[in-house]
């Protein structure tokens, strides 16, 4: 565990948000939910595996501040991330009653983020979101921007709309549950950041390599919101990838380089 807390601000208007990193954040989801104004009924969308760890903590933090938590428990895996999914979430949140102004909870990795952000994006026309990243990959990447939606027969994210989160709390403690192959996974998308902008961080990460390895609270806290910040700043130049600035963020993805990620991950594993 890691008592350093560091903050990030994705600067984009009036649909600016904060991005908090470090240890035991969980139980601060209710208090910032509440900070932004917001308190009531709300929504908890998170996955079967992830509700299992984490769900209690969360729903006490939103009771003890205000809030009428409503459970939407949904199945784990990218299969999942469809329309048929997404219904499930409406159908449990309508059915509680939740109006305009009442908050979506993303408790989970990136494919919860993705069902809950578009669930917000879309439910009333629009609700606010807070993204709680419970992976390394969607704490560096996935819960930072907006980008929400659901796969399609056709290919993956074909399904989708731009719905930037009011908050964002990537809690490092929560890494250590992770499967040890999804973990490495993840630093090889840090160590693209590195590769693709910042030196000084990807010196650091060759300096605290086995720190990393061994899920070293402050270290992890310092290259997770390193990371942030430079996804925080490619959003604010390219919110919606209208210049090709955010293009930046494939590399490794796609393409030749599409293994780069997936031979990294292997290469940390071992």
């Amino acid at each position: 565990m890691s008592a350093r807390v560091e903050e990030v601000s994705v600067e984009l208007g009036p649909r600016s948000y904060q991005i908090l990193v470090g240890g035991e954040l969980l139980q601060l989801t209710g208090p910032r939910l509440a900070a932004l104004g917001l308190r009531g009924p709300c929504g908890l969308v998170t996955s079967l595996r992830v509700g299992g760890l984490y769900r209690q903590t969360v729903e006490r933090s939103l009771r003890a501040a205000g809030f009428e938590p409503t459970v939407v428990e949904l199945p784990d895996g990218e299969e999942h991330k469809t329309l048929a999914t997404l219904e499930r979430i409406y159908d449990g949140l309508l059915e509680a009653g939740l109006e305009r102004r009442a908050p979506i909870v993303a408790l989970g990795g990136g494919v919860i983020g993705d069902l809950a952000g578009f669930a917000a994006a879309t439910l009333l026309r629009g609700v606010p979101v807070m993204q709680v990243p419970t992976t390394l990959l969607a704490q560096v990447d996935a819960a930072i921007g907006g980008k929400t939606g659901v796969n399609h027969r056709l290919g993956k994210n074909l399904i989708g709309a731009f719905h930037q989160p009011c908050a964002v709390l990537a809690d490092t403690d929560v890494l250590r549950t992770l499967p040890r192959r999804e973990y490495t996974a993840g630093l090889a998308e840090v160590v693209k950041y590195g590769l693709i902008g910042d030196a000084a961080l990807f010196a650091r990460i060759e300096r605290d390599l086995d720190a990393l390895l061994q899920l070293d609270g402050d270290a992890l806290v310092h290259v997770v919101a390193a990371c942030a910040r430079q996804k925080a700043a490619v959003v604010a130049a390219d919110e919606r990838e209208e210049t090709g600035a955010r293009a930046t963020l494939n590399f490794g993805h796609t393409g030749p380089r599409g293994r780069v990620a997936h031979r990294l991950s292997a290469l940390l594993a071992r």
